[in-house]
Order: structure tokens, then sequence, then C-alpha cells
């Protein structure tokens, strides 16, 4: 059977069979196919840094059916140079070869000009990437003109460090802006989900600082580093009371959705009160334990979450070593 004899929607639902690291070849394989895998290739996004993200836009303004089909298509987009996630993602590489429009490695390195060698060209680039830095808010604008339907936003904090800090010193976290400039980017209307990981529990300013202009999501998940083995110490896993106020003090009015991996009973169950009863709108809570409480602790958080927002434990299980339970408001 000749593939091109069939509608467009027959081969997206043909494609939706095909292991995603094979979906690229399949679209090459004729322009129809290419049109059917388009929502798979560009339904994530991911990004080793900020600067990628311009070099996209810069692609997609060169192209009006480019753009368009972008624009419609990417849901999700991840600030992280790690390759590790429950699904494969088409990273800008990939994007690059498929479309054109994404800019690869070997183009950022650039060709020899004027008797400059092309290692000193990626010493330039590789210094320049490394000066490059950007503000979340404007970052956090530039993704909602790009991708207007965008439903999900994922931050490794590792990432953010090098992204978005202004002030390196060495191997620790410099000091973050306590503050975003009072303007229109401060708080986006942006209504989806965003995920940090990797977070390090007790960097205060620079958790208030990446979810600032975001004020209006939906869905928070906040996921602490896990520990690498046994040797390391388990606090540098755990959310801390810290933690809790500043999402307290950061006014998530529309928020339905709360995800909060590694939480410990060293906060106290008052202060996690006092930030679910702060959501009006919250309607899950999602807690995840490095080690599973004890029945009188797990007994005496469930009384005041029942009492006072009306959230009863709906779910329990165990996944990749987290012991989750779900809330759900009744």
């Amino acid at each position: 059977m000749n593939l091109q004899t069939l509608p467009t929607e027959i081969l997206t639902q043909i494609a939706s069979f095909i292991p995603a690291e094979e979906v690229g070849e399949f679209g090459r394989t004729c322009q129809k196919c290419y049109y059917a895998v388009l929502p798979f290739i560009w339904h994530h996004l991911t990004l080793n840094d900020a600067s990628e993200l311009s070099l996209v836009a810069k692609r997609l303004e060169k192209n009006h059916e480019w753009h368009e089909k972008a624009s419609y298509f990417v849901k999700d987009v991840s600030l992280s140079r790690s390759n590790s996630c429950d699904s494969f993602k088409f990273s800008a590489a990939d994007q690059a070869c498929m479309f054109g429009i994404a800019t690869p490695p070997s183009e950022r390195i650039g060709t020899p000009e004027n008797g400059s060698s092309s290692s000193s060209i990626r010493r330039g680039f590789s210094l320049a990437q490394h000066q490059h830095h950007e503000q979340i808010d404007v970052f956090g604008k530039r993704l909602l003109q790009n991708f207007p339907h965008l439903s999900n936003i994922e931050i490794n904090f590792n990432e953010a460090i090098e992204t978005f800090d202004t002030e390196e010193d060495g191997l620790q976290i410099a000091k973050w802006p306590t503050y975003i400039n009072d303007n229109e980017n401060c708080n986006l209307p942006y209504y989806g989900t965003v995920t940090l990981t990797n977070y390090k529990p007790g960097n205060t300013d620079a958790l208030r600082y990446l979810l600032k202009p975001f004020r209006k999501l939906h869905h928070l998940k906040l996921y602490a580093a896990p520990p690498i083995s046994l040797c390391d110490d388990i606090d540098d896993s755990l959310l801390s009371s810290d933690d809790i106020n500043v999402l307290l003090m950061m006014g998530f009015k529309d928020l339905r959705k709360l995800d909060l991996t590694y939480f410990d009973f060293d906060v106290d169950c008052n202060t996690l009160l006092e930030l679910v009863m702060s959501l009006p709108k919250l309607e899950t809570l999602i807690l995840g334990w490095l080690f599973p409480p004890s029945n009188f602790e797990f007994a005496h958080l469930s009384e005041l979450l029942q009492k006072h927002a009306f959230l009863y434990p709906s779910h329990t299980g165990q996944k990749a070593n987290i012991y989750h339970v779900q809330f759900i408001h009744a």
C-alpha cells in the first residue's frame, strides 16, 4: 500500500505506534508522513540553555509555515541538559535535522573565517555561551510569545543556576535577585504547569526568583534533588520549612494542584496547613516521602488537612523509592 494514498490522520495514528526515537525516520519518507509526525516531534522541546530559545525563534521568524506549526504543536518545554527522562524527547539538534529550524551544534561552532581556527571559534562560542544570562521573566515571556499553546514548563535547578544567575561564585550558588522589576513581565499570563526539578532545599532566594513570574500557574511540581548514594546527607534532599514559607508568600491564588517531593515531618504540619489554606482553588495535594511516615504522623497530618482544608487522602503508593500520598478536595 502506498502511504501517500492514506489520509494524514491515519498516518498520524500509525506514527503513534512507532518508537519515539524512530518517528523522525518515518517522517523523512515523504512529505505526507512529515506532516503526520509533526505533533510528535514538536510536542516536547528540550533546550540546553536560554540561548537555544533565541536560535529557534530566529529560525521560526524566517518561515511563516514553520512558525505556525511549531507554535501550535509545542506543548512542553524543558530547560535541561539531562538526558534522563521518562519518555524520549527530541533535542534541538534532532529538530534541526528534521526541520532545519533549530541550529545544530556544528552550525553554532561556525566555520573558520580570516584564518581563525575552528578550535578558537569553539572557545569563543563557549565563552559567549557561558556569559549569556537572562532574567527568568524575560525568558518566560519569550516562551509564551513563541509557543502560545504551552502547557508545561520544566526547569532543571542546576541548569537554572547557569542560565539565570547573574553573579556566579565558583561552585557556590551566587546571590540571586530577590525581586523582579515591577512590570507586565512579572506576572505572566501562563496557566499551565511549572516543574522545578533537582531543587536544592534551602535556596529560598532562588526558589522565589524562579517562580515569581508564574504566579498564575495551575499546577506546581517542586522536586528536590534525590540523594545519589547512602553516603549523601539525606537532609540535603528534604524540603524545609523555609521552602514551604516561600511558596506561602508567592500568592498562588489560581493553583489547583501542588506536588511536593521530598516532604519530611521536620516541616511543621501547621506550616504546610498554612500554605494549603492560602491556596483557595487547590483541589489536589501530592506529597512524596523518601521514607514512609509513621502511622501517628500520617494520621495527624490527615486530620489537619481534612478538618481545615477538606483534603482527604485518596491514593497512596510507592514508585522509584518514593512514597506518594495524594489528597483531594471533597
